[in-house]
């Protein structure tokens, strides 16, 4: 059974089908003390995976991308899930960074 059903499966610019849904996911960047105080990106970034959650809009929508990189809008639904976009993926509640060591 499919995991999505689209009401504008096709770019409506192009008429591409759809190639990606645009998500969301929570990201923390490492940051180390800075030379006289203060601190400055440690440049690495550690990506929340779990956090990961289809970007709904407060009208139901989601967003689209095609091959040529347009974007649009549409309602959609989880038909296997049984229940609205919103309930399924509108609620992420990332974990924090303290939750793996139980501080």
């Amino acid at each position: 059974m499919a995991e999505f059903r689209f009401e504008v499966a096709a770019c409506p610019k192009c008429g591409a089908p759809v190639r990606a849904i645009v998500e969301r996911l929570v990201c923390y960047a490492l940051l180390q003390p800075a030379d006289g105080g203060g601190h400055d990106y440690a440049d690495e970034t550690k990506v929340d995976w779990n956090s990961q959650h289809v970007d709904v809009s407060a009208d139901g929508e989601c967003l689209l991308l095609c091959e040529c990189d347009h974007v649009w809008p549409t309602a959609f639904e989880v038909p296997s899930a049984r229940q609205s976009a919103e309930s399924a993926y509108g609620l992420a509640h990332p974990s924090t960074p303290g939750d793996a060591c139980g501080r």
